[in-house]
């Protein structure tokens, strides 16, 4: 059981795409819960293509543009310093802790 997906939808402007600079967030939606990749993976990407609420939902006049990726996420490790991992490489799972 893969614990840590992120399904991620990109856009690219008409006639570019081919280099994944060019591309521009469209949705994001994961999570670190354990649950069944093959049993939540159509969800997530549903979710990502149309409850972000940071974007409208997806439509059918953007899918010549889009870009799909699954993120699996494995091998965590703890950090020493809250400064050491780098933007694009790493992801980060921060916990609260209400006392």
């Amino acid at each position: 059981c893969i614990r840590d997906r992120f399904v991620t939808w990109k856009i690219a402007p008409p006639g570019k795409g081919d280099d994944p600079e060019d591309r521009d967030l469209r949705g994001c939606i994961g999570t670190f819960s354990k649950q069944s990749l093959k049993n939540n993976l159509p969800l997530y990407s549903y979710i990502s293509a149309f409850e972000d609420s940071r974007f409208s939902p997806i439509t059918l006049k953007e899918l010549p543009q889009l870009y799909c990726t699954v993120s699996l996420l494995q091998n965590f490790e703890s950090i020493k310093d809250p400064l050491d991992w780098e933007v694009g490489t790493h992801g980060i799972e921060t916990v609260s802790y209400t006392h």
